[in-house]
């Protein structure tokens, strides 16, 4: 049985975040990305740290992509939502309940874009 020694080491914020991605792409723990680093430090790349783990980087890609797509689609919304508020400020008949209603979707649908948006950029592909 290998013996294990434990290190403490200092790494910057940027690297920090490189190093979660590769393990929430990999599904590998960062210390055992770390470990394959050092094992492989005379040709280290990515497809050698994740042993050529294809299938779950294209299952990330899908995912990011549908994110991407869900922002859109959420973009749309709230632009409908303006657009359908614009017209109903202008109508003097209708009330300023329905006016709280489309402003609180609006704003929900706006949060979630602002959701989804973060995480995309806080997992994007290094």
């Amino acid at each position: 049985m290998v013996k294990l020694t434990r290190k403490l080491i200092t790494i910057t914020e940027q690297q920090n975040q490189h190093l979660n991605t590769l393990s929430a792409q990999t599904g590998m723990p960062v210390t055992e990305i770390i470990r394959r680093m050092i094992d492989n430090s005379n040709e280290v790349n990515f497809k050698q740290i994740v042993g050529s783990n294809d299938a779950k980087l294209a299952e990330y890609k899908k995912v990011k992509a549908s994110l991407k797509y869900y922002i859109y689609l959420l973009n749309r919304a709230t632009n409908s939502i303006s657009q359908i508020e614009k017209r109903v400020s202008s109508d003097s008949k209708l009330d300023y309940e329905t006016l709280n209603v489309l402003n609180l979707i609006k704003q929900q649908l706006s949060d979630l874009r602002g959701d989804v948006d973060e995480y995309c950029k806080s997992n994007t592909n290094k």
